[in-house]
């Protein structure tokens, strides 16, 4: 668990697939920061933080954007499995 606890690395790695689905969507629908920040319910400061992996988004967020917005909800799921796989393996 060299640096950080199990939660702390899932954390980083989650922040970063979920900022990279949210651009994706975002420059697939053509919208901007603002308009993504109200389809997922948040302020456009919070969306921006999650954009730049600064910060995980809330459960219904996510929710939100797999549901109504993802292009390929299974594919972001896989993705997740994928990452914590990775992380599994990079303290095992």
């Amino acid at each position: 668990k060299e640096g950080g606890t199990m939660k702390e690395l899932y954390q980083e790695e989650l922040k970063k697939l979920i900022a990279s689905y949210f651009v994706m969507t975002r420059k697939t629908e053509n919208i901007s920061q603002n308009k993504m920040s109200e389809w997922l319910l948040i302020s456009e400061r919070s969306y921006v933080e999650i954009e730049h992996g600064h910060n995980l988004c809330n459960p219904i967020s996510l929710l939100i954007s797999l549901v109504y917005y993802c292009q390929d909800p299974l594919t972001f799921l896989e993705d997740v499995r994928k990452v914590l796989e990775r992380v599994n393996n990079s303290v095992a």
